[in-house]
């Protein structure tokens, strides 16, 4: 996979997808657990945007990797933000799952799907396990959030640190 793209570093141009993408999914996730109006709405395009998302993490903590290690960096604000992409590339994948299994098991989509699940259908149709995947959904979603502004603000701490006198002119 290139790394780089046009001379720059390919993470810190898909970095940008998530920090537009990560927020805009957690939002609609959120809604469609707490809203049923707009949970219809949404449908599957949710789920989709989800795997979008976590697509985009996984890449970006890729070359993120291949950035660190090309640059042979061993700064504390660098392996911060490392460890905040790392965690955000899975949490991500939580957040899609969750919003795939929250579909299936609320909106009316999903439960053409769980109806053709046989034994499952029951289990989905449970009011205890909906409430268990909204609750940890709107949780994942809400820590998704909080990971991608920490790993935002060290990325930009590591990168502009430097210039904090440039700038104060």
């Amino acid at each position: 996979m290139p790394m780089v793209v046009n001379g720059l570093p390919a993470h810190v141009l898909i970095v940008h997808f998530v920090v537009v993408l990560v927020p805009a999914t957690a939002l609609l996730l959120i809604l469609s657990v707490v809203w049923p109006a707009a949970r219809e709405r949404i449908g599957v395009f949710g789920p989709l945007l989800g795997g979008i998302t976590m697509i985009f993490a996984l890449v970006a903590a890729e070359a993120g990797d291949w950035l660190k290690h090309k640059l042979n960096l061993d700064d504390e604000t660098i392996n911060q933000h490392a460890n905040y992409g790392s965690i955000l590339q899975y949490v991500t994948i939580a957040v899609f799952g969750l919003f795939l299994g929250w579909w299936i098991v609320a909106a009316s989509g999903g439960q053409r799907i769980l109806g053709k699940l046989g034994p499952l259908e029951s289990v989905g149709r449970h009011k205890v396990v909906q409430l268990a995947v909204g609750v940890g959904a709107v949780v994942v979603a809400l820590v998704s959030v909080y990971l991608v502004v920490m790993a935002g603000d060290t990325g930009a701490q590591s990168t502009w640190s430097g210039y904090k006198d440039l700038l104060s002119k």
